[in-house]
């Protein structure tokens, strides 16, 4: 199937489906979403196929800069290569921006959403209460609503555990706070994993206008550094210590400026491909109507 089309873009977890297409009859754009080997590297088998599927795909795109370059080292990875992060989408962009609460209230409002729970990463047990004691407000707009997660959150007066909130709805709703925070329990997660990561949380606060607060992570660290839209954390003294600087960015940023989202960025997804077909010699599209396969997917 695959030789009547110019590129077959594979997206990553499972690899094989790279390392097949592969054998197939048209050059193979590999996407990398997450590295597995640093998620699981004790499995050899996954690194195995991740090692193929990077080292024999003709273009690669991956999400973080930092995991482009760990991706390289691990794999020796040469040609084509692009860096598109978890964009948001035009369609979730927000209508209007609500009206901010800490305006009427006098406090401060700090809004994550997101994956919540668990026992490794995402175990925000200690972390929210322990920002709370400062009289911070923390809404929780979780993917999944968990009544005991709710029920733990109800003993703290400042801590909001709220229900999921649609895609199209929720950058929307977050315009009413102030700042967007991206935590995580760095003592049960995998470091070196979370390093190569940018959650798509950061462009849907930064699409909501909110400056964002996050754990201090090599890709964040990066991205601040080229984008001056939010601070690292080390622990919830060094939020209220910044809480000025928030302020600032908060009062004196254009944030129109950073909304990144897929619709446009996508040229550059698009560049790579042609890329990838100048690169790929000898590549002829073959006649789509002679075929079997053609015959097979028009019906």
């Amino acid at each position: 199937i695959s030789r009547n089309y110019d590129i077959v873009h594979c997206h990553n977890e499972p690899d094989q489906f790279s390392v097949a297409a592969l054998a197939g009859g048209a050059p193979v754009v590999h996407d990398t979403h997450d590295l597995i080997y640093l998620r699981s590297g004790e499995d050899q088998n996954l690194f195995y196929l991740e090692g193929i599927a990077n080292r024999g795909a003709h273009g690669r795109i991956y999400s973080t800069s930092y995991q482009m370059e760990e991706a390289k080292r691990l794999y020796g990875v040469e040609g084509p290569s692009i860096v598109y992060h978890n964009y948001t989408s035009l369609e979730d962009l927000p209508t209007k921006k609500l009206a901010k609460i800490s305006k009427s209230d006098g406090q401060i409002h700090i809004v994550y959403e997101g994956g919540i729970g668990g026992t490794a990463h995402r175990d925000f047990s200690k972390i929210f209460p322990a920002i709370a004691k400062f009289g911070i407000h923390i809404p929780i707009y979780p993917m999944i609503y968990d009544a005991k997660i709710a029920e733990f959150f109800s003993q703290y007066p400042t801590i909001h555990y709220y229900r999921p909130v649609s895609p199209r709805q929720i950058i929307q709703e977050m315009t009413q706070y102030d700042y967007g925070i991206i935590p995580f329990n760095l003592k049960k997660g995998n470091r070196r994993f979370l390093d190569s990561t940018i959650a798509n949380k950061l462009f849907e606060y930064l699409a909501a206008g909110l400056p964002v607060i996050t754990s201090p992570l090599k890709s964040y660290v990066s991205f601040f550094k080229e984008n001056p839209v939010g601070i690292t954390f080390e622990n919830p003294q060094t939020i209220v210590r910044n809480l000025d600087r928030l302020d600032h960015i908060k009062s004196n940023t254009d944030f129109s400026k950073y909304i990144f989202t897929y619709e446009r960025e996508i040229d550059r997804v698009i560049d790579l491909y042609h890329d990838v077909l100048n690169q790929k010699k000898g590549y002829n599209r073959p006649n789509r109507n002679n075929t079997m396969a053609a015959q097979l997917l028009q019906n």
